[in-house]
């Protein structure tokens, strides 16, 4: 499912979710993948407003590249999950893990990666397309079923 989630409106970002669920459901869907944070909504790119512990945002000609995850989080300690199912093996990876988990899916036999996106930046147009396969998917050899966040309704 992609969509658009406002930033800290929890229920109203519920309620628009349930229906599309719900469609993907009746239409078949067994497995569902939703933007990065499409409950609790993400950061709006063009104000580019992070989460911190103090909420920040940069603006006009100070701004050098869009601060994004890498402002605020760090690779997790728990293990990594992935678990068989009816489908394929599943492994599960959210946004700023590409930069870490591919080798550690790999190592664990993933053969899906569940990945939910809140990508946004300069290389947009081809991130997905082009840059993503060439530089993730193809080396780690899974296949992956990805929901990334879109722009406002």
């Amino acid at each position: 499912i992609q969509c658009y989630s406002k930033m800290g409106e929890t229920p109203q970002n519920t309620m628009q979710l349930i229906p599309l669920i719900r469609q993907a459901a009746a239409g078949g869907a067994k497995i569902i993948v939703t933007p990065e944070c499409a409950v609790q909504g993400y950061m709006y790119p063009p104000d580019w407003t992070t989460w911190t512990a103090q909420s920040s945002s940069i603006t006009g000609s100070t701004r050098r590249g869009p601060p994004g995850d890498g402002a605020w989080c760090s690779e997790g300690k728990r293990p990594i999950q992935v678990v068989d199912t009816p489908y394929g093996r599943l492994g599960l990876m959210i946004c700023f893990d590409f930069h870490v988990l591919p080798p550690k899916l790999v190592e664990h036999r993933a053969g899906i990666v569940l990945y939910s996106v809140g990508w946004y930046g300069p290389n947009t147009k081809d991130w997905f397309s082009n840059k993503f396969s060439e530089i993730v998917v193809m080396p780690s050899g899974f296949n992956v079923v990805a929901a990334n966040w879109s722009g406002r309704a």
